[in-house]
């Protein structure tokens, strides 16, 4: 009984200190990126895949909480990539995630240079 227990807090503080390198690594990147541009705030969104991170009970939640705590001033979105195959896949699941936001901005670009072309329109048929 009481050797599972040790084995337990020794599996917790492993897991628990890979959590918060992890972090670690993430939040000096974040900051560096935030600094580096020039900027008050970062959002910014991190592609992630691997057994652990999905599954670990507790590794994803100290993860962010950890990154939190170091970057305050970065907001990081963790976008867990499903396809499972490791190669590639979280900087997949970034780059699409980068891109569906990019043709998001441009749909509403483009939605409001209709807008301004049909009030064109509409003050033309006017006079």
């Amino acid at each position: 009984m009481v050797d599972s227990r040790v084995v337990r807090l020794v599996c917790d503080t492993i897991s628990s200190r890979s959590a918060r390198l992890c972090a670690a690594a993430l939040a000096t990147l974040a900051n560096r990126i935030r600094v580096n541009r020039g900027l008050s705030h970062l959002k910014t969104t991190v592609g992630v895949d691997g057994t652990v991170y999905r599954k670990h009970p507790n590794f994803s939640e100290e993860l962010q909480a950890t990154v939190r705590l170091l970057a305050p001033k970065c907001d990081i979105t963790f976008l867990v990539s499903e396809d499972g195959s490791g190669r590639g896949a979280a900087m997949v699941t970034a780059v699409a995630q980068r891109l569906a936001r990019q043709s998001r901005l441009l749909e509403d670009i483009d939605g409001e240079g209709e807008d301004e072309e049909e009030e064109e329109v509409e003050e033309e048929e006017e006079d």
